[in-house]
């Protein structure tokens, strides 16, 4: 492992809730597409039955309060779209999701196969966040520039997870050299429920 960021819920348990792999290679364009809004229907629904049952998000500090079984579809469908946004396409890699609870938390962890050049993404995007006196202010000012028609920036929907909703997000890098220059990249939130 090369690098780990912010190690506070490391010790979760090792069983998931739900785990869903898939590979995004034999998929139209279109299919991808639609895939994470597909998926986070289906996540937030099965947990909803399965565990939840209309529990509102108690983190007061969240300026969101919103029924979890809505909360989770957002997460889930942000994550899958920066997944599907970096997956590195030659490799065999699936991209992966689990969900765990914990605690008083719900954990959800996305791995994905990624470039050197996505990478440099990732570290500008966390340097920034690192380095923020105010994540909202971060927020707003990431808003205006996408709202101006500017190229994509990367993060405004991780920025919209850690403000709107109070959630905490981790990354975990495994770099596959010296097989390949790809990396494995896990990203962690966690939200109290």
């Amino acid at each position: 492992m090369d690098e780990y960021i912010n190690s506070n819920s490391r010790d979760f348990i090792n069983q998931g809730l739900l785990n869903l792999c898939f590979s995004h290679n034999s998929l139209s364009s279109v299919q991808q597409a639609n895939k994470p809004h597909v998926l986070a229907v289906f996540i937030a629904n099965y947990l909803h039955n399965n565990l939840l049952c209309y529990t509102p998000i108690c983190n007061t500090s969240a300026p969101i309060q919103i029924n979890t079984q809505q909360a989770i579809h957002y997460i889930v469908n942000e994550l899958l779209e920066n997944a599907i946004k970096f997956q590195e396409f030659d490799t065999l890699y699936p991209i992966e999701i689990t969900l765990y609870h914990y605690q008083d938390k719900l954990i959800f962890k996305v791995k994905n196969m990624t470039t050197a050049d996505n990478m440099e993404k990732f570290h500008y995007f966390m340097h920034k966040v690192h380095t923020s006196s105010d994540l909202y202010d971060l927020y707003i000012e990431s808003m205006e520039y996408q709202a101006h028609d500017v190229a994509p920036r990367y993060g405004l929907g991780l920025l919209s997870i850690m403000c709107d909703y109070a959630a905490e997000i981790e990354w975990v890098f495994d770099s596959m050299h010296p097989v390949s220059s790809h990396t494995l990249v896990t990203t962690i939130v966690s939200v109290k429920i």
